[in-house]
């Protein structure tokens, strides 16, 4: 827990505006009692799981667990929130369907308002509650990602930063908050990268295999359908798929680390869901993701030396890219 403060504090002093933590229980420690500590031992990131899911926590549970820590905080939580991957899975649970995700967010939203809510049929509260705290759901397919645009505070687009992939996820959202009469100015939107610097790109991307393979696992895993994965590739892409262990989700040197390298398909994915290489190639990929219209990045300090990619994102890379 010493080496988690000290990251959660430093990530705060280098200016990054966003420390989350994943809702995973057999992989990693309980997400909420990190963010407690993260509260109290930061000023000014927003806090919040990234994602929490329908399945694992009753939506009064979740309601309560993040409006304290919004309190804790003074008012600087976020509530991401997904359909489910590793977390159900080490369970043998099924995800969440679109259906499952809806119902759960729109009993949030009434909640976080302190409003009474029907869920499944019986009434549910947190009547204690202070505030609303904004919500982001995580999408990797158009459907999701409109429904975001439907509902969310904010959304999390896990589907890769290439210009064309960018443009037509943000074009989904938009979509949707559309659909809903609502401005599309307002949602908030965040894409998601594994990161990691280097002094060459193969050291950079042999530190984040398995978050690649992670990547991978979370987006294509309800399959390929308006994914933008090339053909001659598809069938590697479900292999990993398929091989992916969740027991060891983004261990960095779990069973996962080798998988893509054995499938040859390493390079395609750091490409499309890294920000991986020496720092020139970081800044460069920045500024192509900038130009095609994202401007931010959830970027997750992966590796054996988290500590070090902190840094090196913060002052080697960051300020070099302009606007």
């Amino acid at each position: 827990m010493d080496a988690y403060v000290a990251e959660v504090a430093l990530a705060d002093s280098l200016g990054y505006d966003m420390i989350c933590g994943g809702d995973s229980q057999s992989v990693y420690r309980e997400v909420y009692v990190g963010l407690a500590v993260a509260a109290m031992n930061t000023d000014r990131a927003r806090l919040g799981p990234m994602v929490t899911n329908p399945i694992t926590r009753h939506p009064a549970v979740t309601a309560s667990a993040i409006a304290t820590i919004d309190d804790l905080s003074g008012g600087r939580a976020i509530l991401g929130i997904g359909t489910g991957d590793s977390a159900i899975r080490n369970l043998g649970e099924r995800a969440a369907t679109l259906a499952d995700l809806r119902a759960y967010v729109e009993a949030l939203h009434g909640l976080l308002r302190g409003e009474t809510v029907d869920w499944h049929g019986k009434p549910i509260h947190t009547s204690w509650v202070q505030r609303p705290v904004p919500i982001f759901i995580t999408a990797e397919g158009p459907k999701t990602l409109e429904l975001a645009g439907e509902l969310a505070d904010g959304v999390m687009m896990h589907t890769g930063t290439t210009p064309e992939i960018i443009a037509d996820s943000i074009a989904h959202v938009h979509r949707g908050a559309g659909r809903a009469g609502r401005d599309p100015e307002s949602i908030e939107i965040w894409a998601m990268l594994k990161g990691s610097v280097a002094d060459t790109r193969e050291a950079a991307v042999a530190a984040i295999r398995m978050g690649l393979a992670g990547s991978a696992h979370h987006a294509f895993r309800f399959g390929l359908e308006g994914k933008y994965v090339p053909e001659h590739l598809q069938a590697a892409v479900l292999e990993l798929v398929e091989r992916y262990d969740t027991r060891v989700h983004e261990v960095w040197d779990g069973a996962n680390a080798t998988i893509s390298d054995e499938l040859g398909i390493t390079d395609y994915l750091a490409d499309r869901f890294g920000l991986v290489g020496t720092p020139d190639d970081c800044v460069e990929r920045l500024r192509a993701i900038r130009d095609a219209g994202l401007r931010n990045l959830l970027v997750p300090a992966l590796g054996p030396d988290p500590t070090a990619v902190l840094r090196r994102f913060a002052t080697e890379v960051f300020p070099r890219v302009d606007g």
